[in-house]
């Protein structure tokens, strides 16, 4: 303004607008350009400067604008070498859009318009690899990329190539090994640039599980130390992500949690934050899914204190299910039904794209198996008529696992025998008994199923049958509290004991309560019960002091008050009735005296 004459006037004018762009003040970078461009057409900046408009254009998301002034830079002859940059930067314009099908289009329309043009198809070749990884074509990518490092070894971008690389070959499912010697060679090769520091920082990932907590602070340590001075803001994010996830694979929930957190906090504004949202999700999700194997209040405990903060929104249909699993796990069957609904209705909304996305990284949990989990809570609940109609909407009984297919074939065998279809459930559970030949720890629980129908049925000969069978299994295991589930094999002693007592063969009774009370009766289990019923055996047998030594300590059982009594009537109701015929038995003085 002061010296209007200067020779440098339009030079100064191209900075002004510069200055403007560089700092990310993109309406007063336009306007400026517009207003210097009506009097600058001779300007050896006019063509600078219509780029920077177009690239204004843009980053103000105005791209039909910027579109078409890219092209009249390119139709104009004046332009020159910006003619051909126009061109390419079409391509640069739908990339940003994420209209990547166009994007690819546009380079390769400007890549064969202009095959020797190397300064600014590097770029092309790298978005259009890039294009291909944000579209999920990974084989592709991994080609282009692959490509695009031949080409361009040297260029700036190459050791970002690199590190994709090594990714796509991680995403692909490449041996481990390989896909370290990946990250490996993008370190070292490219060493001090942001691409290799992001691949030290995958390498120090894949190892941080294994690593002793000195290790841990001194990676930690390093990372922070080294982190480029350029592009701060994408490496640091980054870095970020990679700690956190680190100690997530460690099992370090709550500083896997805090990294994300702070991070979320202090970068409001960041494109990032749906990723890392994603994240503090999957961390809690994973804390509540270990907590659920140790102690199920802990997990629920985990939800109600994030539910509406970090947990609100969350579109996971695992946290339901687990959350389900934990209201099961403590019989609140209300709790867990509600759970294992949300998580249905959460599966049916998704759209294929995320639901692909769901399986990459959740557990993958099918409608299947949340049937057969509504179904199992039902069937607790004596909601017969719903887990009936749980049972009948699985469409894939054999993709269950082993675990699933136990529970699948023992409810279709109670629903059936509930609604009185014996055949129905003693057939399946023949399948299933089948299919089990020779694992013995799956047998148990089905045979000792078919026995108590068999037993319904009144078939007295296949449910001694089938009891025998299980027994057989439990008595020729070397470690019966590793290979069976010590309740079920109680409640196998129990029902054994008692079926072959109903049907006269006493002796076998006494031995399985015999062997249940010596082998799998501890301190802290209630067996007063368990005594009673055999002394009951000797007492109904005519044997008294039998039944007298096996009912001796009742009372000193923790639930042996009752059961003590009951044994007392028992012995004193004898009693009085040797007493009473004895007193019968004796002849009237009278009558010896008449």
């Amino acid at each position: 303004n002061k010296y209007p004459q200067t020779p440098y006037k339009n030079k100064i004018l191209y900075f002004i607008g510069m200055s403007y762009f560089e700092n990310g003040q993109y309406v007063e970078a336009l306007g400026h350009f517009q207003s210097v461009l009506k009097e600058s057409s001779e300007s050896p900046y006019y063509w600078p400067m219509r780029m920077a408009v177009a690239e204004s254009y843009s980053q103000l998301k105005q791209e039909e604008s910027a579109l078409s002034e890219l092209s009249a830079i390119e139709r104009d002859s004046r332009s020159g070498a910006l003619g051909i940059q126009a061109r390419f930067r079409r391509g640069d314009v739908y990339f940003k859009k994420k209209n990547y099908d166009l994007a690819k289009e546009e380079y390769a329309k400007a890549i064969k318009m202009n095959p020797t043009n190397t300064q600014d198809s590097a770029n092309a070749y790298f978005n259009t690899a890039e294009a291909d990884f944000r579209m999920k074509n990974y084989k592709d990518a991994l080609e282009s990329f692959k490509s695009f490092i031949k080409k361009f070894p040297e260029h700036p971008h190459a050791s970002y190539a690199m590190n994709r690389v090594a990714s796509l070959l991680e995403i692909l499912g490449a041996p481990k090994d390989k896909v370290l010697a990946a990250y490996l060679e993008s370190f070292y090769r490219y060493r001090g640039t942001p691409g290799s520091y992001i691949s030290k920082l995958k390498v120090n990932s894949m190892r941080f599980e294994a690593m002793k907590p000195k290790e841990v602070e001194t990676v930690v340590k390093e990372a922070n130390l080294e982190l480029p001075i350029d592009k701060v803001d994408q490496v640091d994010t980054l870095l970020k992500l990679n700690l956190a996830d680190g100690f997530l694979k460690r099992g370090e929930f709550q500083k896997s949690l805090d990294i994300y957190a702070r991070f979320y906090k202090e970068n409001l504004n960041s494109e990032h934050l749906p990723l890392f949202k994603d994240r503090i999700f999957k961390v809690l999700t994973e804390k509540m899914n270990q907590e659920l194997s140790k102690d199920p209040m802990t997990a629920i405990q985990t939800h109600l204190k994030y539910k509406d903060t970090w947990l609100k929104g969350n579109p996971r249909v695992d946290t339901e299910i687990y959350l389900g699993k934990a209201y099961e796990k403590l019989n609140l069957l209300d709790d867990a039904a509600t759970h294992y609904f949300n998580a249905h209705q959460k599966l049916k909304a998704l759209s294929p794209e995320n639901e692909v996305r769901r399986k990459l990284f959740e557990e993958n949990f099918t409608e299947d198996s949340l049937n057969l989990r509504l179904a199992k809570v039902n069937l607790s609940a004596d909601e017969l008529k719903k887990s009936s109609e749980n049972i009948a909407s699985i469409k894939h009984p054999e993709s269950f696992s082993g675990e699933e297919k136990i529970e699948y074939n023992m409810i279709m065998a109670e629903v059936s025998e509930k609604e009185a279809h014996y055949d129905t459930a003693i057939d399946q559970l023949k399948k299933l008994t089948e299919a089990w030949k020779g694992k013995a720890n799956l047998l148990v629980e089905p045979y000792l199923r078919i026995s108590k129908i068999y037993d319904q049925e009144k078939n007295r000969a296949q449910a001694l049958l089938w009891s025998e069978k299980a027994l057989d299994l439990v008595n020729t295991s070397k470690n019966v509290t590793e290979d069976f589930k010590i309740e079920v094999v109680r409640d196998l002693m129990k029902f054994a004991a008692d079926l072959n007592y109903r049907n006269g063969s006493g002796d076998r009774a006494i031995q399985i309560y015999r062997t249940l009370l010596d082998k799998f009766v501890d301190s802290k289990t209630p067996s007063a019960s368990l005594k009673y019923k055999l002394g009951k055996i000797y007492f109904d047998r005519g044997q008294i002091k039998e039944a007298e030594k096996v009912w001796a300590d009742l009372k000193s059982e923790t639930d042996g008050t009752l059961w003590a009594k009951m044994a007392e009537e028992n012995i004193l109701q004898v009693k009085w009735a040797d007493k009473f015929k004895r007193y019968v038995g004796r002849k009237p003085a009278a009558v010896e005296n008449r």
